[in-house]
């Protein structure tokens, strides 16, 4: 009875501090069975990678905007910072065709919505790779969520090449929740936003008040969770007030889309 109390405790403790962690070359196209849905991108040297192979496209017509996807899922967050990281190039196919495309980074947590991480203009030939980084807050993903990031490459003229490698993700260990007295970290994100504001350390927070800027309450939350839906806000610009529950206020100025 001991040993298996022991094993149950080993086991609860290792569940408990589960955290993604990814390092991938893509030296060949990888599958489900690493995480991976690929779509349109596939692993190949031509154009070089990196370092070594890559996932690449090559984006001209219009058809190619047909399922050019990259998404990798992992279950098992324990709720810290993440850290995302990959190296891309966008280099012309031949010597004077034009480049103009975009490269959209978003994630989203337990298959929901995605939110929109960045989305970066490709208008000149880029044959040297360049380094993308981007923290996700913690919270953000909770403990035993799961978290999908995608990558997507879309056409709008020319002739070119999108090159995805070297992609890095780790989680930090999670912080403890901050008491009285210490500094308020509480941030929104993303903005501007479209249907939910993610807000980091929500177990802190004990109300969240949206106002406009008249200062007339539009929507008010009570024990506020990591996501909070604000679809049906008109356009525009408002003020968002948590309010954490030792008293301490933050106000972010946000835009709806």
């Amino acid at each position: 009875m001991k040993r298996i109390l022991f094993f149950l405790a080993v086991a609860s403790v290792s569940t408990l501090s589960a955290q993604i962690s990814l390092s991938e070359s893509f030296e060949t196209t990888p599958n489900a069975a690493k995480g991976f849905t690929i779509e349109g991108f596939s692993s190949s040297g031509t154009p070089s990678g990196c370092t070594g192979k890559a996932l690449s496209k090559n984006f001209y017509s219009s058809t190619s905007n047909a399922k050019n996807t990259i998404i990798y899922n992992s279950a098992g967050s324990n709720g810290g910072q993440l850290n995302v990281a990959f190296k891309y190039k966008h280099p012309r196919f031949g010597t004077t065709a034009a480049v103009n495309g975009t490269l959209k980074v978003e994630y989203s947590v337990d298959n929901g919505e995605y939110q929109l991480l960045d989305s970066i203009e490709l208008k000149t030939n880029e044959q040297f790779c360049q380094s993308y980084t981007k923290v996700i807050p913690q919270d953000a993903v909770p403990a035993g969520k799961n978290f999908n990031l995608k990558i997507t490459g879309t056409y709008v003229g020319g002739d070119f090449y999108i090159v995805v490698d070297e992609m890095v993700i780790t989680q930090n260990a999670p912080t403890l929740g901050i008491g009285a007295g210490k500094k308020n970290r509480t941030s929104l994100y993303p903005n501007p936003v479209i249907n939910n504001i993610y807000l980091t350390d929500y177990r802190n927070a004990g109300q969240m008040i949206i106002t406009d800027f008249s200062g007339r309450t539009i929507q008010k939350v009570s024990n506020p969770q990591a996501a909070t839906d604000v679809s049906k806000l008109k356009s525009g610009n408002y003020i968002v007030t948590v309010i954490s529950k030792t008293g301490t206020q933050q106000s972010f100025k946000i835009s709806k889309k």
